[in-house]
């Protein structure tokens, strides 16, 4: 085509040709026409390339896309597998955490039963204290809501409390009945042992009798012995060793 195009271009430029104005339309329509062709073709060969191009790119990027995807199903599939097996283990768990409760159930109830034996049949002290805490406690054991490890946590806290009195020593101000009147005393508790009283004007002084449940004066001889120990409980004195007569002792 190009060959043709020189050849024509010669012609027209020749001096023996004749010149451009007489040159018939009719001649120089075809070249115009495969000029115009040739162009348009040419367009459509760069947008076809570039189209290619484009698609070439897209295709590159598709399948780095499909690996990335790859990667990733695999990687969520991994971690589907280790949760389905965690998910086993923990339903494993909690079987045995249901049988464990089974039996856990009926201990904490003994458990809570040999409290309340052990209030009822102790010294009376603390008694709201004690007798609040019980009340809350029956009410958590029989709560459905409240797990099996929870219920535990309470009884093994009431056991605790309730061992901890043992080992304190104190004197609290309170009323005490003696003989059937009211009167107010200082109360010292040996642990859960024993508990004495003194009046006020230390006038009198005495024990709590844990096989009658009642309080009970001492001669006035131990009036000084209880004098000093509450003294000594109360930080006023310091430590010394005190003769108290006992009286009676009830199993605990």
């Amino acid at each position: 085509m190009k060959k043709v195009l020189f050849i024509i271009i010669c012609l027209l430029a020749s001096p023996g040709a004749g010149s451009a104005e007489k040159f018939p339309d009719s001649a120089l329509k075809p070249v115009e026409e495969s000029v115009s062709i040739r162009r348009e073709t040419q367009i459509r060969q760069d947008d076809w390339d570039a189209e290619q191009q484009q698609l070439a790119d897209d295709l590159i990027r598709l399948k780095e896309q499909a690996q990335f995807l790859d990667a990733r199903q695999k990687e969520l599939q991994d971690r589907l597998d280790a949760l389905t097996q965690d998910v086993a283990e923990l339903e494993i768990e909690k079987q045995e955490i249901a049988q464990m409760a089974s039996r856990l159930e009926p201990s904490l109830k003994n458990a809570f039963s040999e409290l309340q034996q052990l209030q009822e049949q102790s010294l009376p002290f603390d008694k709201e204290n004690r007798q609040t805490r019980m009340a809350a406690l029956e009410e958590a054991l029989a709560d459905p809501g409240i797990g099996v490890e929870e219920k535990f946590r309470r009884v093994f806290h009431m056991l605790l409390t309730e061992a901890q009195y043992g080992g304190a020593v104190e004197v609290e101000r309170r009323l005490i009945n003696l003989g059937g009147k009211e009167i107010m005393a200082d109360v010292l508790r040996l642990g859960r042992l024993s508990l004495f009283y003194q009046t006020l004007d230390q006038s009198s002084s005495g024990y709590f009798d844990p096989v009658d449940m009642a309080w009970t004066a001492y001669p006035q001889t131990f009036d000084s012995g209880v004098a000093h120990a509450v003294d000594i409980a109360s930080k006023r004195r310091p430590a010394d060793i005190v003769m108290l007569p006992l009286g009676k002792v009830a199993a605990q």
